[in-house]
């Protein structure tokens, strides 16, 4: 994944243990994208979904689109997003520091509530921690009964 990103092929070898050979395979970018399809769509459906449950939120209301992660380097995921979004995405940050300010901005935040502007943050910035699934258990007939709501913020107050 991480060759194919910056290379259109990619040569991997195969080393056997049973028989002590060696066997060689190329991997094109195309290829790589085809058998990674179902989960592109994936990624796909996610997106829609988190559009249709931030209702308010429209997709030209959105400004930046900044990917975060290993798979944000994929070329294929990349132009499925800039296609939906008709947006180029913010490359200027870095996809695994992107992960590591935001865990380091949440310690700051437990640590301390009202330390937005020592970090050169605006004062109205908050920080939520949401929970991404509804959570219930199951009752009579596999039906299941929610006790947590998908989106709720945690901790909760009260």
């Amino acid at each position: 994944k991480k060759v194919l990103t910056t290379t259109l092929n990619a040569n991997f070898q195969l080393e056997s243990v049973i028989n002590e050979s060696s066997d060689s395979i190329t991997i094109t970018r195309t290829m790589f994208d085809e058998i990674c399809e179902d989960l592109f769509l994936s990624v796909m459906e996610v997106i829609n979904e988190s559009l249709v449950d931030c209702s308010s939120m429209m997709e030209q209301s959105i400004d930046h689109i900044v990917l975060v992660g290993g798979s944000a380097r994929i070329p294929k995921l990349q132009n499925l997003i800039e296609d939906k979004f008709r947006k180029v995405l913010n490359r200027s940050v870095n996809p695994d520091e992107a992960i590591a300010v935001g865990a380091a901005l949440r310690a700051v935040n437990m640590r301390h509530e009202n330390s937005t502007p020592a970090l050169g943050l605006p004062p109205n910035f908050i920080l939520l921690e949401v929970v991404p699934h509804s959570l219930g258990i199951e009752i009579e007939d596999k039906k299941v009964e929610h006790i947590i709501s998908k989106g709720a913020h945690f901790p909760k107050d009260g």
